[in-house]
């Protein structure tokens, strides 16, 4: 009896583990698949909120992305991009 339920509780922590796997891979798509979508609104300079294209720079620091002056919308001249880089690394 016991060994029985050892070797089912065995083969239930192998279900688990698989699942957690499969869970942690498509949790790195999911996260990839986000930095190529704010690199594209940033790009386009395209955000509805408030914070505008400041926000979409923080979320993608915040996922371990760099930021680059050719990463910013077309629209911005040299100056201000510069000036949002710096004045968004200034507030972190």
């Amino acid at each position: 009896m016991f060994q029985k339920k050892v070797k089912s509780n065995k083969e239930q922590m192998v279900v688990m583990n698989t699942r957690i796997n499969q869970t942690m891979l498509g949790l790195g798509t999911w996260k990839e698949k986000l930095k190529v979508f704010l690199r594209r609104l940033l790009k386009l300079g395209s955000d509805s909120r408030s914070g505008g294209v400041t926000w979409l720079i923080d979320r993608l620091w915040a996922l371990g992305e760099k930021v680059e002056l050719e990463q910013l919308p077309e629209f911005l001249d040299e100056k201000a991009k510069v000036f949002l880089l710096t004045k968004h690394q200034m507030e972190m």
